[in-house]
């Protein structure tokens, strides 16, 4: 898999400690119970995890991967996260960090930087063996992605603060077109909380809150995961008029059969404040359920 994410859930109870895979190895059971198993991929499926810092987005998405990769029977999952480790994800690294690099925190430097590194992460990043989300895509196998396209389309219509001058947030028009040569999951996991949980999380956890993790942030930013996500749910891509097509045909897939019928992304909500084993339980069955219904995976 590629670098595990950081971020831990802090919940309470016996559940508080546990890594990613700790919670796979306990949902893979409830999965198995609730939906069944093994699966066959006839196609390969993007998942995207999304979330306010604090989430547990990391954590539910490698645990998600490990899962999916189980009740597999061939294909398999990875786990990848963005930003990538690549050359224009080291500047987002570097800019998120603070430091000299602070300029880059404008909200339309991050929307560019993050847009590059996702075509990075897309045709190039090194995940398992395979260049790129696409190579993964045309094996095919499912990808499982720590944040995607979406976690740009909220946080960087937000305003930030560079240089002790608040900066406008991006259009999100604007976003859209620079992301436009990125193809939608065809799942969006979207964990939800409360900004005073999130807060609460990363506030124990690390010496020094960056940029992302300001509570006003936090809270304009969630607001525009809710616009987004009912935005999405009326309003899917449709591959015949997108530029990310392209993309798709150059890694010999065709866009029409790779989304069969259409809608999406399908988007699956998680309490964040739950379980995590029941999350990735449900998130897993959830996914693979729709997945057959639509042709991505057959049951064995």
């Amino acid at each position: 898999m590629a670098a595990l994410g950081e971020e831990r859930p802090r919940e309470p109870g016996a559940e508080a400690d546990l890594r990613p895979r700790a919670i796979a190895g306990l949902a893979l059971g409830e999965a198995r119970r609730l939906c069944g198993g093994p699966y066959r991929l006839q196609r390969g499926i993007l998942v995207a995890v999304e979330g306010i810092d604090g989430a547990g987005v990391s954590t539910t998405a490698e645990a998600l991967a490990r899962v999916l990769d189980s009740m597999l029977e061939a294909g398999g999952a990875c786990y990848t996260k963005e930003p990538t480790y690549g050359p224009v994800g080291f500047l987002i690294w570097q800019a998120l960090s603070g430091g000299y690099m602070e300029p880059l925190r404008l909200p339309q430097m991050l929307g560019l930087l993050f847009a590059a590194d996702r075509l990075w992460h897309l045709t190039a990043e090194a995940i398992q063996g395979a260049r790129g989300v696409l190579g993964c895509l045309a094996r095919p196998a499912v990808v499982v992605s720590d944040r995607y396209k979406y976690s740009s389309l909220a946080y960087q219509q937000v305003s930030g603060l560079v240089a002790d001058r608040r900066i406008p947030g991006a259009p999100r028009e604007w976003l859209e077109a620079i992301n436009s040569y990125a193809p939608p999951a065809h799942f969006l996991v979207y964990v939800d909380v409360p900004v005073e949980v999130a807060l609460s999380r990363v506030e124990g956890e690390r010496w020094v809150l960056h940029l992302y993790e300001r509570r006003a942030y936090l809270e304009e930013v969630r607001r525009r995961f809710e616009d987004l996500l009912d935005s999405l749910a009326g309003r899917p891509e449709a591959p015949a008029r997108a530029p990310w097509a392209a993309l798709l045909e150059a890694w010999g897939l065709d866009p029409s059969e790779a989304y069969p019928g259409g809608g999406y992304p399908i988007l699956l909500r998680l309490d964040g404040t739950g379980s995590p084993v029941e999350n990735v339980a449900r998130a897993a069955c959830g996914i693979l359920r729709v997945a057959s219904e639509r042709g991505l995976v057959s049951s064995l």
